[in-house]
């Protein structure tokens, strides 16, 4: 397991690390350390997880975003759960584009492909 986030141990907004320190100690989870935010994250994720994996597709992106999560999951044949609903309602602008482009998308039978 790894939490990846674009603002615990992302260098530009974690430099030093302190809130993926404090994230790993309250969760006890490890926190990746990267220097791209996510979406373009794929390659520093890869590299985490090195020849304990033999293919992207055994990985699962779990996140919130589908903008960040879930197309970083299908960039990089992962497979992607996007948690729709969470404990702190997010009203903003971008959330209502995601929920948008989702309810366009089912609504024409998309549906997520096969990593």
């Amino acid at each position: 397991m790894l939490i990846v986030s674009n603002s615990s141990g992302t260098l530009s907004k974690d430099p030093a690390g302190t809130a993926a320190d404090r994230l790993e100690r309250n969760t006890g989870v490890k926190v990746l350390r990267h220097t791209h935010m996510k979406p373009a994250c794929e390659a520093e994720i890869m590299g985490y997880f090195g020849d304990r994996i033999s293919s992207p597709a055994q990985i699962a992106v779990i996140g919130d975003r589908l903008f960040t999560d879930v197309v970083m999951a299908n960039r990089m044949g992962a497979r992607a759960v996007w948690i729709r609903r969470g404990v702190i309602p997010d009203r903003g602008f971008v959330t209502w584009v995601e929920y948008a482009v989702s309810r366009f998308l089912v609504n024409r039978g998309y549906e997520a492909p096969e990593p």
